[in-house]
This record gives C-alpha cells, sequence and structure tokens, in this order.
C-alpha cells in the first residue's frame, strides 16, 4: 500500500506538471497568434524583397475598419483583409518606383493638399461648418498648429497615431501617386509624322468588294483529308499547337437528384399510410419504434425551436 501511495503522489504532481505546460503553452500559442509569434518570423510577405510586418498590416487593418464603421458600410473580414493587404501592396511599390524617380512631395505641397482649394474628404469632414456646409480653412490650420504645439501631451499623441497619421499617409500616398501617373502620362510622346499619318488613316475611306463562302457550304463527304495531310499540316504550322501545360479533354453524365412527380407520389402516400397507422393506434410508443429507423421514442415535450 506505502507503494502504491508514493505513486499516487508523484503521479498528482506529474499531472499537476503537465496540465501547467499545456497551459502555458495555450497562452503562448493565443499570444503568438495576436501579436505575432514571437519566436518565428514577423513578416506576412515581401515586396522585391520589401517586408511587410503583422504590425504594418494590423495597424492598417484597424484603420480601414474604423473608416468603414464610421461610414456605416462595415465590410466582412475577408474582403477587409484583401483590402488591407492590396494597398500595403501598392504601398510598398509605389514607393520603390518614387524613390527610383526620386519624387517627393515638400512641405508647401502638402499644405496646398491640405489646406487648398481640393482638400481630402477627411478634413472637410472635420472643419465644415454643418450649418453653413462651407469648410473653414483657417480653422483647419490653426488646429493643425495647434496639434503640433501639444505634441508632448499623450492624449495628443494617441489621436494623432489612431487617426490623424493614417489620414496623413493616406492623403501623402495619394499625392504621390498622382504625380507619379502624370509623370507617365507626360513622358509619352508622339512624333508629329505618326500623329499626321494616324489622322490621314482615320479619314480614308476606301472601297473594297469580297465574296463570302463558309466551310459549311461545302459537304464533309466531299472533301477527303488523310492522317498524312493532317500530319504535315501540323508540322508546318507546329508553333500553333504548342501549348506551355497539358490540357485535358473530360466527358461526364450528369444526373440529377431532383425526385420525379413519381418519386413526390410514393413519398406522400406513404406518409398517408402512417398517418392512418398512427391515428388508429393505441401504443405510440411501439407503433414509433417499429417505424422508427433507430431513433428511440421519447414522450418528452420539446418546444418548437
Amino acid at each position: 500500500m506505502s507503494v502504491i501511495q508514493k505513486i499516487r503522489d508523484k503521479g498528482a504532481w506529474i499531472l499537476f506538471s503537465f496540465i501547467a505546460l499545456a497551459l502555458i503553452a495555450f497562452i503562448m500559442q493565443d499570444s503568438s497568434l495576436r501579436r505575432g509569434n514571437p519566436f518565428g518570423n514577423n513578416t506576412l510577405g515581401t515586396v522585391n524583397g520589401q517586408g511587410i510586418t503583422r504590425e504594418d498590416y494590423q495597424a492598417k487593418y484597424n484603420y480601414f475598419d474604423a473608416m468603414s464603421r464610421q461610414s456605416g458600410q462595415q465590410m466582412p473580414h475577408g474582403m477587409m483583409s484583401e483590402q488591407t493587404w492590396n494597398y500595403l501592396v501598392q504601398q510598398s511599390l509605389l514607393n520603390q518606383e518614387v524613390k527610383k524617380t526620386g519624387i517627393t512631395i515638400t512641405s508647401d505641397e502638402m499644405g496646398d493638399v491640405l489646406f487648398g482649394d481640393n482638400p481630402p474628404q477627411w478634413i472637410q469632414q472635420q472643419f465644415t461648418d454643418p450649418k453653413t456646409g462651407v469648410f473653414d480653412v483657417n480653422q483647419a490650420r490653426q488646429q493643425f498648429a495647434q496639434l503640433k504645439k501639444r505634441m508632448d501631451d499623450p492624449r495628443v499623441q494617441t489621436a494623432y497615431r489612431e487617426y490623424l497619421q493614417p489620414n496623413l499617409e493616406q492623403t501623402q500616398l495619394q499625392t504621390l501617386y498622382q504625380k507619379y501617373s502624370a509623370l507617365l502620362t507626360e513622358s509619352v510622346y508622339v512624333p508629329k509624322w505618326l500623329a499626321q499619318k494616324t489622322s490621314a488613316d482615320n479619314s480614308t475611306i476606301a472601297k473594297a468588294s469580297f465574296v463570302y463562302v463558309p466551310y459549311s457550304s461545302v459537304s464533309d463527304s466531299a472533301v477527303k483529308v488523310s492522317d498524312d495531310d493532317i500530319n504535315a499540316y501540323v508540322k508546318k504550322h507546329e508553333k500553333q499547337f504548342k501549348r506551355d501545360e497539358e490540357t485535358r479533354t473530360i466527358s461526364y453524365v450528369s444526373f440529377s437528384e431532383a425526385p420525379t412527380a413519381a418519386d413526390s407520389a410514393a413519398v406522400r402516400s406513404s406518409v398517408e399510410e402512417l398517418k392512418q397507422g398512427f391515428a388508429a393506434t393505441n401504443d405510440v410508443k411501439s407503433f414509433v419504434t417499429s417505424k422508427s429507423s433507430g431513433q428511440p421514442y421519447t414522450g418528452a415535450y420539446v418546444t418548437k425551436k
């Protein structure tokens, strides 16, 4: 008995250790899913060697989610995730191309974008008088100036990090995209001779006559094609029949599972027979048990749900 008691005592500590390890592993797994695995790679993907981290993705996801909630058009999680990822990829590609071309946005340009004739929508919403519907650019400038002076305030830092900074980044990205698109558009050059030729070709009028003889007008029995003819044609036009990937032709037969009129009539007749027998029986339990497919009879009352 003393040996068994020792095994029980030690077994309890071993069992307790296993439970503690399982709980720690569960907490670590949950933490890694929410904040990124501390023992793994924190990069979700790369765009031309430039990484996209979990923190970048989660911060941008939260921003888009908050914007959609404010607009009253909450998007599903899958659509929101796809939009977030596409935005980060687009941002990474644009930043790489902009860096190659040397395009930048100066502080004066950014001021014109934020407080010019066509300010971003998020600034217009914040500084438009609800009574008059007029955008107050002076109030917007004053508020931004005050925010710069109060950046040491933790509340201002939180507001800047969660709302102002994402909107500014979004506006800056759109401005860079517009400048980059304008650069590509203005770099396209059409010579004068090509423009004149294109105009002349488009204005030229010609008359043509043709005869249409469809293949269907010739009977298949009137033309005999041998295997040698086919092989010679394929060999002559070999490039037309090359495929980068193998193809397959599949033939199949479809059988509908929908019941026929006879099937529905047979089921209805069977139910009517069960109904008559159920109405006439005095032993409900035995009747249900004999007709059941294995589900035991129960006489308990259940709710409609």
